[in-house]
């Protein structure tokens, strides 16, 4: 139960770390990036590369990581909540709430 609750976690902590990336390259501002780029900033020129060339992949990326992600999370949360309540019906319904508001507010709504 506890091995199961890590990776729901981890994989909770993904779902951020896509959503925050996400943001911040559909937010990236192009003209600082590209005087940065222009002092000699190595990270600044690969930010812009994906920013400007790669935005498109970079994004279809992210979108099904994120899908990955917040899916196995609500799968795994159904089978630990299945585990902790003997009712199936009620284990459904209480993991269904509980990783949908976990998943909406850890992953997505906190990180942009």
């Amino acid at each position: 139960m506890v091995p199961l609750s890590i990776v729901i976690f981890i994989l909770v902590l993904l779902s951020g770390f896509f959503s925050g990336t996400e943001t911040a390259f559909s937010c990236a501002n192009k003209i600082k990036l590209k005087s940065m780029a222009t002092l000699g900033k190595k990270n600044a020129k690969a930010v812009l590369t994906f920013a400007d060339d790669k935005y498109d992949k970079l994004i279809t990326a992210i979108l099904v990581g994120n899908n990955i992600v917040n899916l196995t999370a609500s799968a795994l949360g159904a089978i630990l909540f299945g585990q902790l309540i003997a009712d199936q019906a009620t284990a459904t319904t209480v993991s269904t709430a509980v990783m949908t508001v976990v998943v909406l507010i850890l992953g997505e709504i906190t990180p942009k």
